[in-house]
């Protein structure tokens, strides 16, 4: 299951097999400070939600800027929030991704559903 924003400014993808209660995380573009391979951090903000992913910087040609990658339970209370917050903010490094919720209505909570383990 996956479910991501592809606007122009980074790709940002959240991913699952279904009720393992991971919930794997992709940025597409983090920062030029950081370099890939390396131990990175994200944090992400929904709501007055806040959650710390660890994880690490992964090649990006096309970019010229590292991808992230990391995990999170699926039972993070950040998950609960997306459907009432207006946005999704993710930084890494000096980047900042801001991915618009207004438009995800229950999908948030039917993918986040079908992650967790039963």
């Amino acid at each position: 299951m996956r479910y991501g924003d592809d606007s122009e400014e980074s790709v940002v993808v959240f991913s699952c097999k279904p009720h393992s209660d991971a919930v794997r995380l992709f940025v597409g573009e983090t920062d030029a400070s950081l370099k890939p391979n390396e131990k990175a951090t994200a944090a992400i903000s929904a709501g007055g939600q806040k959650a710390t992913v660890r994880g690490r910087t992964v090649p990006n040609e096309l970019a010229g800027v590292p991808s992230f990658m990391g995990g999170l339970s699926a039972a993070d209370p950040l998950f609960a929030a997306l459907t009432g917050s207006d946005n999704l903010v993710i930084k890494v490094a000096k980047a900042r991704t801001v991915v618009p919720l207004k438009s995800i209505g229950g999908k948030g909570a039917d993918f986040i559903k079908a992650c967790r383990k039963p």
